[in-house]
């Protein structure tokens, strides 16, 4: 059957069923192929749209151990241009499209990544990332091609279970979103902490025995990546810059050196496949060989609009390149914030704001504002307070935060929030399939609290006057820190 296989469309309708028809219809498919645990979703689908289904008990399937795979040489050439496997795009700026891919640019991204981490039959991956993802899927089939052997697992069960397995001390590779990585090194954190004993020392063998630690998706802030590369004696995260629409790798840090050559606010080189070049208004374009061949859209100018006149693809993305290095910014659609002539971005503030030690997530947005054009707004996670130093206070206010940014991080004025909701330590943050904060969601409900009065929320004016800040008369240009 998959001889014959034209191409692959990954999606999930447990989640977007609406978009799953949509797609299928696009997609003109013709087997739909489920899993037990969704054939109850998957059947509607089937009947209405007339779309054979086909149901695979994958997990219960054991092979016996004298099994020997061959493949076949007696296979017809394929054209390369076809298309191979239609990917959803993160879904982080409006509804997720669906991305064709074809042959040669996924065996390009393939070989790359193949190359990159130098994978070899000898390594175990842990995988539980979600296969309709971009980096589920390619790293799912470069392990397949890499003969490595993969473990695939449900990244919906939590980080517990993802400790329990590194705990076993036998995995090699791992990909994992910046989010879990701070869970991780949390729950690390806490083991030595109180003297976790076994425990603790399982999970500091598995961390260490890790070859690869792959991770990227969002920024992975400086203190996460010094966290990790301590709890992996001095081992560097392998962060990976990349989109939905390349495929392969874009900017890449350097995994095997005991100290990482590239500044830890850096996604590293440009990989030399890839042309990249920065706009007027500092968004990344990007054309490599591994990537997209079109959107499958009923908008029939999608792939035309995301396009420059030079075939470059708009990331979308604001970065800019010092020194043959790459630095990722932000999204241009809600990580810019522009305040009357100055521009904050908000991963800068965010990765200020997660230092502080009641701080364990901080999620910074732009609100709009008639005066100034935007305002900024910091929705913040609080840690469990009986892991913080006893020398800090136990409550937080807007007044607090905006002076510890001001004196202990030396921010500027103008990148000061004048919005802050505090939220507890169990306040669930809305994520796409790849774990990605949704921020239009989270501005949505930040807007509607301030619409309901929004007793939850503290605001204060940008020209707010503050004690214990000091006299900087020249703060508001950013030149006095």
């Amino acid at each position: 059957m998959l001889k014959r296989l034209r191409s692959a469309y990954g999606t999930a309708p447990d989640s977007h069923p609406e978009e799953a028809r949509d797609f299928l219809e696009l997609v003109n498919a013709s087997v739909l192929v489920t899993v037990p645990a969704t054939t109850h979703l998957a059947s509607p689908i089937s009947q209405i749209h007339s779309i054979n289904l086909f149901e695979v008990d994958a997990v219960r399937k054991r092979f016996p151990t004298n099994s020997t795979f061959v493949v076949s040489s007696n296979t017809q050439i394929v054209n390369p241009e076809k298309g191979f496997v239609v990917l959803h795009t993160s879904g982080t700026t409006g509804p997720p499209k669906g991305v064709l891919h074809t042959r040669r640019g996924a065996a390009n991204a393939i070989q790359s990544y193949k190359k990159l981490m130098e994978l070899t039959k000898d390594d175990l991956w842990l995988h539980w990332s979600p296969v309709h993802w971009m980096g589920g899927f390619i790293f799912m089939i470069g392990g397949i091609m890499s003969g490595v052997t993969t473990e695939l697992g449900d990244f919906l069960s939590g980080v517990d279970a993802q400790i329990e397995r590194l705990k076993q001390e036998d995995i090699t590779c791992m990909i994992i979103p910046p989010y879990r990585l701070i869970q991780i090194a949390d729950i690390y954190d806490e083991l030595r902490r109180t003297g976790g004993g076994t425990e603790y020392q399982a999970l500091a063998n598995g961390l260490r025995r890790l070859r690869v630690v792959l991770t990227g998706t969002t920024d992975v802030s400086p203190s996460v990546r010094a966290r990790w590369e301590e709890m992996r004696s001095g081992k560097p995260l392998l962060v990976l810059y990349s989109a939905s629409e390349l495929l392969g790798p874009v900017g890449i840090t350097d995994w095997k050196s005991s100290s990482s050559p590239f500044p830890s606010d850096s996604c590293g080189r440009i990989h030399p496949t890839v042309s990249l070049k920065i706009s007027d208004t500092g968004e990344m374009y990007v054309k490599s060989p591994a990537m997209f061949q079109r959107y499958i859209s009923r908008n029939c100018n999608a792939t035309k609009d995301v396009l420059d006149s030079d075939g470059f693809y708009r990331t979308g993305d604001i970065g800019k390149v010092k020194d043959d290095i790459l630095y990722v910014l932000g999204r241009a659609s809600y990580d810019v914030i522009l305040i009357r002539n100055w521009k904050v971005y908000a991963p800068e503030l965010e990765e200020a704001l997660s230092l502080h030690p009641l701080v364990s997530q901080a999620i910074v947005l732009g609100l709009p504002d008639t005066s100034n054009g935007y305002r900024i707004a910091a929705v913040l996670v609080l840690s469990d307070v009986t892991q913080c130093n006893v020398n800090h206070a136990e409550v937080l206010d807007l007044s607090a935060i905006r002076k510890w940014l001001a004196v202990d991080q030396g921010l500027p004025a103008f990148k000061l929030p004048t919005v802050l909701r505090l939220a507890k330590p169990d306040f669930s943050i809305p994520r796409t399939a790849s774990l990605k904060p949704i921020k239009a969601q989270i501005k949505n409900t930040l807007l509607l609290e301030l619409e309901a009065g929004g007793k939850d929320i503290e605001m204060c004016e940008l020209m707010s006057s503050e004690s214990g800040i000091g006299h900087r008369p020249f703060d508001w240009e950013g030149y006095q820190q």
